[in-house]
């Protein structure tokens, strides 16, 4: 599945497991001497890792390619290169690979072409101290597609993470969050594809679940992401009438999962319906005026703030990963990646 041009690796995603990625064939490629290998993804992290100790240069690694090339893929067979090779301070390697399922699930999502499919752009730096080891890494976000949390094409899905919730939380976390099955809620039914073939969320959920155990997500943090999580999915069930009454504006059909939104998100229920039911007019030198909002535009402001919250939730999950991966003492040199260019046809292209 692998061919080069110069020192540029081309792949294939063959879509099945293959046996490329075995700790024998790190250390074929890592002690190959001045033999020449087939192209390989690890010749291009090995040749990263080299470069930084003989050269003292940073270097980085481009990954580009159409939505299931496998850019996601690729990316972890490089860390998992330099994690085997370079050996790492207070075994920060493990929490690197840790934070890759956290981040799928609130990153990741299928496609049309893509089962795992990274809906956000990220730079990802790995930083190495004077002896050639990993001392700690950091992750950047951007571009993160928002409009995925309240609209997905058919035959696709929402986040992964809003489908492990609802298959992996157990009865306890259930009752505190109000959860159903997946399908009772719209967020993640508008492509009419709940499950996967071959996927299991409620191992997915679990493997998510002890990778924040192991990198240090308390308790409180925990429970903090998954009302947010829960919260959006009844924000996204809360449908909206018409009063009749421009004064008035929409009223709430469904004032239950108002409710259940609220109480997840720590608000008073009438705080949550005036934010959603008006927009807020400031004119300099006057109070703020609320002016009613009818169905139509309340129904955009609710998914504007489903997008919002999550985008924000996502940009603090990437800086609490940071934190575990932080390094303890000033670092050397880095190896920065960049998994980049998912190119796809959509029906209906928005933000």
């Amino acid at each position: 599945i692998y061919t080069s041009v110069g020192t540029i690796l081309i792949s294939v995603n063959p879509f099945k497991p293959l046996p490329l990625y075995t700790p024998s064939m790190i250390d074929k490629y890592f002690h190959r001497g001045i033999r020449d290998l087939p192209p390989h993804i690890f010749n291009i992290a090995d040749a990263a890792y080299r470069a930084i100790n003989e050269t003292q240069k940073n270097q980085a690694v481009l990954i580009s390619g159409e939505s299931g090339a496998g850019k996601t893929e690729a990316t972890k067979q490089v860390l998992a290169y330099l994690a085997e090779v370079a050996g790492s301070v207070s075994g920060v390697e493990e929490k690197i690979l840790l934070a890759n399922p956290i981040l799928e699930a609130f990153g990741n999502a299928k496609t049309l072409r893509n089962n795992n499919s990274s809906r956000f752009g990220k730079w990802v730096e790995i930083l190495f101290d004077a002896r050639g080891r990993i001392c700690g890494a950091e992750a950047r976000n951007y571009l993160l597609e928002k409009s995925r949390v309240v609209f997905q094409t058919e035959h696709e899905r929402n986040y992964h993470i809003f489908y492990q919730i609802c298959k992996g939380a157990d009865a306890t976390l259930r009752a505190t969050l109000k959860l159903g099955e997946a399908d009772t809620y719209d967020y993640v039914t508008k492509g009419k594809c709940t499950e996967i073939p071959g996927l299991n969320d409620q191992s997915e959920w679990e493997e998510m679940l002890g990778a924040m155990s192991s990198i240090g997500f308390a308790a409180e943090e925990r429970d903090a992401l998954f009302h947010v999580v829960a919260g959006i999915l009844h924000l996204g069930n809360i449908k909206f009438t018409d009063s009749g009454s421009q004064d008035v504006g929409a009223g709430v059909a469904n004032q239950a999962e108002l409710d259940a939104a609220a109480q997840l998100f720590g608000l008073p229920p009438t705080a949550l319906h005036t934010a959603l039911t008006n927009r807020t007019f400031v004119c300099r030198g006057q109070d703020p005026m609320n002016i009613p909002l009818n169905p139509e535009k309340a129904t955009d402001n609710r998914d504007a703030l489903s997008k919002m919250i999550y985008g924000t939730t996502f940009d603090w999950l990437l800086q609490r990963a940071n934190l575990a991966m932080r390094p303890e003492t000033p670092t050397g040199l880095l190896i920065g990646f960049s998994p980049h260019f998912g190119f796809e046809i959509f029906y209906t292209n928005n933000f």
